[in-house]
């Protein structure tokens, strides 16, 4: 595991200005805040998916990882409540058509295989360095 400034670094060194996903959740591990269990995949590796779907369990959820694609299901880069491997083989499928249509100049760098977590309160942070106000979070 990566510390957050190792994160950081890594996306700084690569010329991007926001996370991957599964960095970010890293990112928040490292702080000691719960997250739900995951693993990246190469998106052309159907046999590594299906293996870490069957590592973490069902019901999972399904994510596209691409620099150029930061609000991902406005690019049809999530599908949720998998619920076996013949739904998440068809997933990474339907997100490789939806990312071409929606996002054609996209990469998918990696395919981010998590636990499906029950409903609840979902909580979205963001974090910038605003010219006028500096470090910003909001």
């Amino acid at each position: 595991m990566k510390t957050p400034a190792e994160i950081i670094q890594t996306a700084l060194s690569e010329g991007r200005k926001a996370l991957f996903e599964h960095e970010a959740k890293e990112f928040l591990r490292a702080a000691g805040i719960i997250v739900p269990k995951g693993e990246v995949v190469d998106p052309k590796n159907e046999k590594e998916l299906l293996a870490a779907g069957e590592r973490l369990g069902f019901p999972l959820a399904l994510k596209a990882e691409s620099a150029e694609v930061l609000h991902k299901t406005e690019a049809g880069a999530v599908v949720l409540d998998i619920k076996n491997d013949k739904e998440l083989a068809l997933a990474a499928k339907h997100i490789s058509i939806s990312m071409s249509q929606r996002a054609p100049n996209a990469v998918v760098r990696w395919l981010l295989v998590e636990r499906m977590m029950p409903a609840g309160l979902e909580l979205l942070i963001g974090g910038l360095r605003d010219d006028q106000f500096g470090p910003s979070v909001a």
